[in-house]
């Protein structure tokens, strides 16, 4: 993943936030219920964990010290964003903490 792919991943999860809220209430709603959690967890990591081997493809490319926890790191800032921002979308400053995002992880 190039650092243009990567902007475009971080942008791209919160327009689709934007087009699907219900989906993504749903989501983060499932990732709240550890018991929910447990029924679906397999299937979930399936979908996700390609997306955590590039993340960490990404991280290993840019030479951070460890990658594995960089993007667990990453994954739990876009997780607590999201919820902030899927709760309260017309009040949330999505732009700013976008480029803070970017900023800090490209």
């Amino acid at each position: 993943m190039t650092k243009e792919e990567f902007i475009f991943y971080i942008q791209d999860v919160f327009i689709q936030m934007q087009r699907d809220r219900d989906f993504w209430l749903l989501f983060f709603n499932i990732l709240s219920q550890p018991s929910i959690m447990q029924i679906v967890a397999d299937r979930m990591f399936d979908v996700i964990g390609p997306m955590m081997k590039e993340l960490t493809d990404y991280f290993i490319n840019k030479g951070c010290e460890d990658p594995e926890a960089e993007t667990r790191y990453f994954v739990a800032v876009m997780d607590g964003v999201g919820i902030h921002y899927i709760l309260d979308p017309e009040n949330y400053p999505i732009r700013s903490v976008i480029k803070k995002i970017i900023k800090e992880f490209v």
